[in-house]
């Protein structure tokens, strides 16, 4: 599980040292009673767990390879994997922070979002920034006892945290049609946003294979998505097309609406113009561009699933995805603040082109996809593809949308639900948990 994890898994969440754990586990030396021992351990357990219920079918392979493997299913593994590390945790585990304390507890979080109990994963998600903020993950003055490694490894660690968060204020897993820009002053210190943003991954440190992938690959990916993320987060930080002209964050308080008086409307253009460009810059191996068209042949998602697996595909996925559902998700807030200021009941054509536009984009790029990044980004792709899918829904409102239009609509919106439905067919992410109890389901 844990080789399986750093071939698939680990480029988005690239936050444990590969060489180090390989070398701790190939010591014969360490004692297995030592807390260090233990919490590694634990670490392990987290990740195997994450691993598990990101591929839930992958587990009935473990069954048919190991009979005695005690667990029945990955939920069962789940819970077992907890008890095991809370069994581990003496009266005084939270008086002291460490990297592995923190990352064990996000990947429990993530684990347990998986499998639908997101109570439980926001009770985890509090306890890594319980970690973050006594580690000091959050200001640039911990980082000059830090090695290069170990820094990087913070910095990464802190903006998934970020991504997490912002993520939990969208409500991308309910609809939550009623957000507002994130205030900054939740996220980070103001002072400390451009060290902190600032990820070089170093050849040779174990974060990637060299040999396989270019050297920058995984903090260039993790740089850019966070740059998406932030879109949401008021105020906008990037005035700057590039990243690497990103020096400070001197204005972050000067957007704010409640003191400028900025009307919604400007806001959310604004937020569009910065999500236009935050892909700015980007290494070729990230890159995808539209000429808005679609393509004439439909994706097979099962020639994508066979193909072999490509770290960079993965990432690319990640972000065109996530920088079309923003795209999207802001689009469609910007309309509920028109109408909430102008009501009608009438059907505005302008909006409904942007959306088959919008969704006409994410097909372009899905269906050309040749790389199995879909199951390695699921469930939090399909969140975000079925969130676009909903905008092309037509709903009362649009009775008197002409044919033409409405036939348009349609036409993307079944392509993509085909899509999904396909990617539920083939890929191995797919398991569905209802009342403790898994079943095999196709939700298109």
């Amino acid at each position: 599980m844990l080789q399986n994890y750093f071939r698939t898994l680990y480029t988005l969440t690239p936050i444990i040292d590969k060489v180090s754990l390989q070398s701790h586990f190939s010591n014969p030396q360490i004692s297995s009673t030592s807390e260090h021992e233990r919490y590694t351990f634990c670490l392990v357990l987290s990740v195997c767990a994450y691993y598990t219920t990101a591929f839930p079918r992958r587990f009935d392979e473990y069954q048919a390879h190991d009979p005695t493997f005690e667990p029945r299913s990955c939920r069962e593994f789940l819970h077992g994997c907890e008890r095991h590390i809370l069994s581990q945790r003496p009266i005084e585990y939270f008086e002291i922070s460490t990297h592995e304390k923190c990352i064990t507890a996000y990947f429990l979080a993530l684990s347990f979002g998986l499998i639908g109990l997101p109570g439980r994963a926001f009770w985890y998600i509090a306890e890594a920034k319980y970690h973050i903020r006594r580690l000091g993950y959050d200001s640039q003055t911990m980082y000059a006892e830090l090695d290069d490694v170990d820094a990087e490894l913070a910095k990464r660690t802190y903006w998934l945290y970020v991504v997490t968060e912002i993520h939990e204020h969208l409500g991308l897993d309910e609809q939550n049609t009623e957000w507002e820009p994130l205030p900054s002053d939740r996220l980070f210190r103001r002072r400390d946003f451009a060290f902190l943003y600032t990820m070089q991954a170093k050849t040779g440190s174990g974060f990637i294979n060299p040999a396989t992938d270019p050297s920058d690959l995984v903090s260039t990916g993790l740089s850019y998505l966070v740059k998406i993320y932030l879109t949401f987060v008021t105020p906008h930080l990037f005035q700057a097309q590039s990243i690497s002209r990103i020096t400070d964050a001197t204005d972050v308080d000067r957007l704010r609406t409640h003191d400028t008086g900025t009307s919604p409307s400007t806001i959310y253009d604004t937020m569009q113009s910065h999500l236009e460009h935050a892909l700015d810059g980007a290494p070729p191996y990230l890159r995808w561009t539209w000429n808005s068209t679609l393509p004439s042949e439909r994706h097979s998602a099962a020639a994508a699933i066979g193909a072999s697996f490509n770290h960079a595909g993965a990432l690319r996925a990640n972000l065109h995805v996530s920088r079309i559902w923003a795209k999207s998700a802001i689009f469609e807030r910007s309309v509920i603040a028109r109408r909430e200021t102008h009501p009608s009941s009438e059907y505005d054509p302008e909006t409904w082109e942007t959306r088959i536009r919008i969704g006409g984009e994410l097909l372009a790029f899905i269906e050309l996809a040749d790389t199995p990044s879909f199951e390695v980004n699921a469930p939090s792709i399909t969140s975000k593809i079925r969130r676009i899918a909903a905008s092309l829904l037509l709903s009362d409102e649009t009775i008197n949308v002409p044919a033409d239009l409405a036939r348009r609509v349609r036409d993307v919106l079944h392509r993509i639900l085909v899509f999904l439905a396909d990617l539920n067919r083939f890929s191995l992410q797919d398991t569905q948990f209802s009342e403790g109890i898994e079943k095999l389901a196709r939700h298109p």
